[in-house]
């Protein structure tokens, strides 16, 4: 996950890797977000979180999905990406997301297909208002 609280700062603060033989990360792994995000919003007009969450947005009947939306509801930030990130022969899955404190300055966002040998995951980009 990458923070950033001004447009030419990011903050690597916390990386959450799966390996190549468990697909899915519980969100537990991630739970200390519940202890950084405070720390990172005050004081702090905008701040943008993304990365690779591991956690399906387009799949709302899960744990995962339940777990993060929680936390969205506990802190307000809005979450950007609706649309598949991460594409095989057989799922599309958001994993990648967008996340904002200030979604009224987010001018446009989208996902944008990579080489399929480099990734298999789509380029998330976010343009901000000036």
């Amino acid at each position: 996950l990458f923070f950033a609280t001004h447009p030419s700062l990011f903050i690597d603060l916390l990386k959450v890797r799966r390996g190549k033989r468990s697909p899915n990360v519980s969100y537990r792994k991630i739970s200390c977000l519940y202890d950084i995000l405070p720390e990172v919003l005050q004081g702090c007009d905008m701040c943008i979180c993304t990365g690779d969450l591991n956690i399906n947005y387009l799949c709302k009947t899960t744990a995962d999905y339940g777990f993060l939306m929680d936390l969205l509801n506990s802190f307000d930030p809005t979450q950007l990406i609706n649309v598949p990130t991460r594409m095989t022969k057989t799922t599309k899955t958001a994993l990648d997301l967008i996340i904002t404190n200030r979604p009224d300055l987010a001018k446009s966002f989208d996902a944008i297909p990579c080489d399929p040998i480099s990734t298999d995951h789509e380029a998330i980009t976010l343009t901000q208002e000036p």
